[in-house]
């Protein structure tokens, strides 16, 4: 049972994060028809999970205004309180894109629940390789709604460059932008094997 837990909790999460009870079900559900792990995350433990998580963020008590400023906290607020407000904007092919803040709010909650199901864990760092783009920072964020930690590197980095970083960072898990990233890290996997 404890070694089931253990493979299982990662999908538990997202339930003290940004992920909606329904997001974290959805990707147990995924997860027990992938592992066949029955009955390892039901609704009462999403529920207990998720008090658990609130009873800790808040110190026993309510949670203050100070204590609500970190970034995920912040774009769940944001989110609720200017939904159809513009977020980001990007220039791509000479035409403006934008997002509003309930799209970022989706995408940021998409991702983070993506590498929790992954087994991305709290603490663990999550390297990011890609041009400053918008996805660049919905997945810092992502990593932070999750307790992780983004390590952003230069794309135009060599990759003897980033297997320190990667090494040094002890990195498991990385977002990266395109193919030519993708080659880097498999050039690196060779000498790192822990990614």
């Amino acid at each position: 049972y404890a070694d089931r837990y253990r493979q299982c909790q990662t999908v538990s999460i997202a339930a003290d994060n940004t992920c909606s009870k329904s997001d974290v079900r959805r990707s147990a559900e995924t997860h027990k028809k992938s592992s066949n792990h029955t009955g390892c995350l039901n609704d009462q433990s999403i529920v207990q999970l998720t008090r658990q998580a609130n009873t800790n963020k808040a110190g026993g008590g309510d949670m203050t205004k100070t204590e609500n400023t970190t970034f995920p906290r912040l774009l769940l607020e944001h989110g609720k309180m200017r939904p159809q407000h513009p977020a980001f904007r990007e220039k791509d092919l000479g035409i403006w894109q934008t997002w509003n803040w309930q799209q970022v709010n989706d995408e940021v909650r998409a991702l983070a629940c993506g590498l929790a199901a992954q087994g991305f864990q709290r603490g663990m760092n999550l390297a990011i390789i890609g041009d400053n783009r918008p996805r660049l920072y919905w997945a810092m964020m992502a990593a932070q709604c999750l307790g992780g930690i983004p390590v952003p590197l230069y794309q135009d980095a060599p990759a003897a460059d980033m297997a320190y970083v990667l090494e040094n960072a002890e990195i498991v898990f990385a977002i990266v932008e395109d193919q030519e990233q993708v080659d880097k890290l498999l050039d690196i996997k060779q000498q790192y094997a822990g990614i």
